[in-house]
């Protein structure tokens, strides 16, 4: 069972992926949002399948602009989700200073691209 911070962090990427795709005019917008919300729980492979299935019924319309507008909606909630958000709303849960956990996300992520450079030339 997702911790707290966890549901709270889906809950507001879920709603920024349904009002953003209405702005945009993706028809049922809430679907693809509540998609997204849920996947997001899986790091990195949520926000692709989020992306394939929001993307699906755009791209088999007339308007191809909306599969670019979809797209770039995913982009930029991905990142406001993974630098900002899941460190804010996590961390107020578990009780840890926002800076530290901002911190610990970005030495982690530059670890793992050091691992998976020396993995790859080695």
């Amino acid at each position: 069972m997702p911790v707290p911070g966890s549901l709270a962090a889906m809950t507001i990427v879920a709603t920024a992926v349904s009002v953003t795709l209405f702005i945009v005019g993706v028809p049922y917008p809430i679907l693809p949002g509540l998609i997204t919300g849920i996947f997001n729980l899986l790091p990195y492979f949520g926000i692709f399948a989020g992306i394939v299935l929001s993307a699906t019924p755009p791209g088999t319309s007339a308007d191809s602009t909306a599969v670019i507008y979809v797209f770039i909606t995913f982009l930029v909630t991905h990142v406001l989700d993974r630098n900002i958000i899941l460190p804010l709303v996590v961390g107020s849960k578990v009780r840890i200073n926002a800076l530290v956990t901002v911190l610990g996300v970005v030495i982690g992520e530059m670890r793992r691209a050091e691992i998976q450079i020396k993995w790859l030339f080695y």
